[in-house]
């Protein structure tokens, strides 16, 4: 409801910021390299996706056609359909998802970093966790959980995770959708 893409599952908006929070437990050499190991980490994300639901509820998993045909992954992976609305609702703090990863990655390896935003260095403790710029908010619980056992099903601290950044989001304010959540 009020955006032009159509979301066909939510519980993209839960297990895609964890699987960004799991990207950035690794070096990186450059963006392009960030780009595929999430690229990587989505297509194990849909494979798993597809273990652990039935069969009849596989429509919508995003890549799972080029998995059943072993082709390419999808043109348009889950992070591209995906981020436009994790931005709206607050979930990504900031549109270069790649540059963020990249640049936590040069922190960890203490290189000098020319990608950090003046935003990011502005940001006080209370907005860092675990010596990383919250780029992203991440629902409680494993950050690898996208990565095993995982299903479409959204249990019910997920479906308040994003029930409250869709209430509180000022994108949503006055949408028919926020009146529904609330």
């Amino acid at each position: 409801p009020g955006t032009s893409t159509l979301w066909k599952h939510a519980k993209y908006f839960v297990l895609l910021p964890k699987l960004y929070m799991y990207a950035t437990q690794r070096t990186y050499n450059s963006r392009r390299e960030v780009r595929e190991h999430i690229i990587h980490l989505e297509r194990k994300m849909t494979e798993n996706l597809m273990i652990n639901t039935p069969l009849e509820k596989q429509t919508g998993i995003t890549g799972s056609d080029s998995i059943k045909n072993n082709t390419k992954f999808v043109k348009y992976d889950p992070t591209y359909i995906y981020s436009t609305g994790m931005k709206r609702y607050g979930i990504l703090k900031d549109g270069d998802l790649e540059g963020m990863i990249w640049a936590y990655s040069k922190k960890i390896q203490n290189l000098p970093d020319k990608h950090i935003q003046q935003s990011e260095e502005d940001m006080s403790d209370s907005e860092e966790g675990n010596n990383i710029y919250q780029f992203c908010s991440c629902p409680t619980g494993d950050v690898e959980s996208f990565n095993g056992k995982c299903s479409l099903e959204l249990t019910k601290d997920e479906a308040i995770f994003l029930q409250n950044h869709i209430i509180s989001s000022p994108d949503t304010k006055g949408t028919l959708l926020n009146y529904l959540l609330n």
